[in-house]
């Protein structure tokens, strides 16, 4: 059939074998640094804490516009007072390359997850309502959209359980590469 002339069989092997050694790699760090629930339970609290601890916690579900002047901003909120769609200026003129494809649509947040100058204006707007004045960022000036609202139960311990396990294991695969990259010696 001719199939060992199609495929690039020596750089196959030598990914599958790049691979297994990273699988090996990361099962030993973690024989050696397990994941405790005291871990996860300290991580839990540290995010809690950026979620807010009330349990009538609101959350928000936010579209953006960013753009580099006060004036620009101005003027979107301008022509969106005016009629024109939210999404379809967000996607022409924001220059945030996460949210501009999707029309501004930041997803669910809480205020705690937001800068801020942006968490201090959510409270005062309600569900459809764009901020009549631009709010200025680090990176650029902003226009908020709350398209929706609804109130946050903070999910207990055991409920957070398996999404806290995969952020620490996030955590800890960056810390091991940061090791590596900080004891390794590459020779050219």
């Amino acid at each position: 059939m001719g199939l060992a002339k199609e495929i690039d069989f020596p750089d196959q092997i030598t990914q599958l074998k790049q691979n297994l050694l990273l699988q090996a790699f990361l099962e030993e760090y973690f024989k050696k640094n397990p994941i405790t629930d005291a871990k996860m339970r300290e991580e839990y609290d540290r995010q809690r804490k950026l979620m807010g601890e009330g349990s009538n916690a609101t959350q928000y579900r936010l579209s953006q516009i960013v753009v580099s002047t006060e004036t620009d901003a101005i003027d979107l909120i301008r022509r969106i007072q005016k009629g024109e769609l939210f999404g379809k200026l967000a996607q022409e003129y924001s220059i945030d390359t996460g949210s501009k494809a999707q029309g501004g649509a930041l997803g669910w947040v809480l205020p705690g997850q937001v800068i801020p100058a942006v968490a201090n204006s959510l409270s005062s707007m309600g569900k459809g309502t764009v901020s009549t004045t631009p709010i200025q960022t680090p990176v650029g000036w902003v226009i908020i959209k709350v398209d929706d609202k609804r109130p946050f139960k903070v999910p207990t311990f055991e409920e957070a359980k398996p999404q806290l396990r995969q952020a620490l294991v996030q955590q800890y695969i960056a810390e091991a590469v940061k090791a590596l990259k900080a004891n390794a010696r590459i020779a050219q």
